[in-house]
């Protein structure tokens, strides 16, 4: 989820069953990221991760009936894991491996693919949750759910790309 929607860990950890769209595999992160400043929008992501997605809500959460939507209505947490839990398990992990990574990294791959992707600035920075107040009330028409979805489907091929990492080529 940290790679293919660009959200940052915090927005993750607080994502409810009911944010979720399996539709058009969708995020509403409009109720998790609300400050001061900055303000979360709706993010996606890869129909691998959906595959993923689904396989540990059924493991986790059990069967759960959708709408026609595709959209559990639960305020369930999605992962009801702590921050600290994660962040330890990515260090696990990067020790077994010998390769860095943390939920930090995960995101600025996520930012620099959009960028590469051809993705404007603005809608990377409304995807990742980046997009002020100001900004928001003045182009509400911009950042609409449809808007965003065709942005990052200008991404998507390269989120689901596979990577061989140089220490894997023997």
């Amino acid at each position: 989820m940290l790679y293919s929607s660009g959200l940052r860990i915090g927005e993750i950890l607080s994502l409810r069953l009911k944010d979720m769209e399996f539709a058009h595999y969708s995020i509403d992160a409009t109720e998790i990221h609300e400050g001061q400043k900055k303000h979360s929008w709706f993010s996606f992501f890869t129909d691998q991760t959906a595959d993923h997605l689904e396989n540990y809500i059924k493991h986790t959460h059990g069967e759960l009936e959708q709408n026609d939507d595709y959209r559990i209505e639960s305020d369930t947490l999605l992962f009801p894991v702590s921050k600290r839990t994660v962040q330890q398990a990515f260090q696990k992990t990067s020790e077994l491996t010998g390769i860095e990574i943390n939920p930090h990294l995960l995101r600025s791959v996520f930012t620099d693919k959009c960028t590469k992707a051809g993705i404007k600035d603005k809608f990377i920075d409304a995807l990742c949750g980046r997009t002020s107040k100001g900004v928001l009330a003045k182009h509400y028409a911009d950042y609409s759910v449809k808007l965003l979805r065709e942005q990052y489907n200008k991404v998507e091929d390269f989120l689901t790309q596979q990577i061989i990492h140089p220490k894997s080529i023997v």
